[in-house]
């Protein structure tokens, strides 16, 4: 299983060891730090990620339990990073405490996570020659204006309710904010339909 392509998920309680032999093996990680901490798992391993030099990608898991964007993982992973840093419990390479930056988190949600899927070459930047995937967001609503770190605002003060728009491989798919999936009421009416269902008591044998 260590191989180039193989993806671990969340990597809570492994030993720097381990995790180097991912590393040396071509593997990924992908931490879900929102699930990991709700469901008991287990310190979200940034810190001994960044000390076995592994750059590990952000996920959300289980999207009944958390929300599947990635403004939720960024935040609570450079929380918990941070205050697991600061309480001594995680360690950089050099032996000092590994203090992730909002940088680290958002590269994390962006170009790492695109790397740990193999897609590195294809999206997770704005780079020539990659397609045109882009998220513009709104700098002039209430918690967020004025900006003076950019990247430290959409880490810490952004969320969904900011995307205003959104392209994928050069396609508008969101525009003022709204989505432009022409199926969109349908398929929300299909999920209700779901959740209706499944809360009907079982049937009595």
């Amino acid at each position: 299983m260590l191989r180039p392509g193989t993806v671990f998920i969340h990597g809570t309680g492994l030993e720097e060891g381990e995790l180097r032999l991912m590393r040396d093996s071509g593997a990924a990680l992908s931490i879900a730090p929102a699930i990991e901490m709700t469901m008991g798992h287990g310190l979200p391993p940034f810190g001994a990620a960044a000390a076995a030099g592994l750059r590990p990608g952000l996920s959300t898991d289980v999207e009944v339990a958390a929300a599947a964007d990635l403004f939720g993982p960024m935040r609570t992973g450079f929380q918990v990073a941070r205050l697991a840093a600061l309480q001594g419990l995680t360690e950089g390479p050099d032996g000092q405490a590994a203090l992730p930056t909002t940088r680290d988190l958002l590269e994390y949600a962006t170009i790492a996570g695109a790397e740990v899927l193999g897609l590195g070459r294809r999206t997770g930047s704005l780079t020539p020659g990659k397609q045109a995937d882009v998220v513009v967001l709104r700098a002039d609503r209430p918690g967020v204006a004025p900006v003076y770190d950019a990247v430290g605002t959409v880490v810490s003060a952004m969320g969904p309710g900011d995307v205003e728009t959104v392209l994928v491989a050069g396609r508008v798919v969101k525009r003022d904010g709204r989505l432009l999936h022409p199926g969109l009421p349908r398929l929300l009416e299909r999920a209700a339909a779901v959740r209706d269902r499944l809360r009907e008591p079982a049937p009595r044998r």
